[in-house]
């Protein structure tokens, strides 16, 4: 990692995972994005998936954002975790915006957004349906984020066109004044700087590669809270 930038490796789902780490180290990346496997069953945040990625990403002394359905309380949810390379897992979020097909399948819809650290910068993740809705990566980026990463889910957006996410990437950076990267269902990606200038994708070894550079920061979109506020209270009255 040089000048504040990450290069990330995503894997498409048919890859398996230790072949994706062996090509992804071999790249030189710094963080490896799993896709959920729709043949796992609900696992607890610290379950064998866990513990498994941890052992994955301390072998190859790479840094690794896996998707999975974790099982809590009775609940499901969709769930990214991040585990860092040196094996810990230091970040669990749970979408918080789901679509119907999410829903039918009895998954719910987390509570609180997630930042994470990966050095040299700090990570906003968004799953699901997040990358939609432009509210979480505003409060994301205003909270500190340098870059916003997405990993969505084919049950969630069957309606979502992939021709809108080049120009979603671009809107959600421009807006952020942050580079964001969105990963499809099939691990195609799509990334923009922080001017919304589309950044280039690399194919190699079966993996889709992208850099992002946290000195690309611009100036956000100004918001005006008060008068959304006033609108919110308009529409309870």
């Amino acid at each position: 990692m040089t000048d504040r930038c990450i290069t990330i490796a995503v894997a498409s789902r048919r890859q398996p995972a230790a072949a994706a780490a062996v090509a992804a180290r071999g790249a030189g990346a710094d963080l490896l994005i799993l896709l959920r496997s729709a043949e796992m069953p609900p696992e607890p945040s610290d379950g064998a998936s866990a513990h498994s990625m941890g052992d994955l990403a301390a072998s190859h002394a790479m840094a690794i954002l896996f998707s999975y359905v974790e099982a809590c309380s009775g609940r499901t949810h969709l769930a990214l975790q991040l585990v860092l390379a040196d094996g810990r897992a230091t970040a669990n979020y749970r979408a918080t915006h789901l679509g119907e097909g999410a829903r039918k399948t009895g998954w719910t819809p987390g509570n609180w957004l997630t930042m994470a650290r990966l050095e040299p910068l700090t990570l906003g993740l968004l799953a699901g349906l997040d990358h939609l809705a432009p509210e979480v990566g505003r409060a994301l980026s205003a909270l500190g984020a340098e870059a916003l990463i997405a990993v969505t889910d084919v049950v969630l957006e069957p309606g979502v066109s992939s021709d809108l996410m080049a120009p979603l990437a671009r809107l959600r950076a421009i807006e952020n004044g942050v580079p964001c990267c969105i990963v499809g269902a099939e691990g195609r990606t799509w990334a923009a700087a922080a001017d919304g200038t589309l950044l280039p994708v690399e194919q190699l070894d079966g993996l889709t590669l992208v850099s992002l550079s946290g000195a690309d920061r611009a100036r956000a979109t100004p918001r005006r809270p008060d008068l959304y506020r006033q609108l919110v209270e308009g529409e309870s009255t």
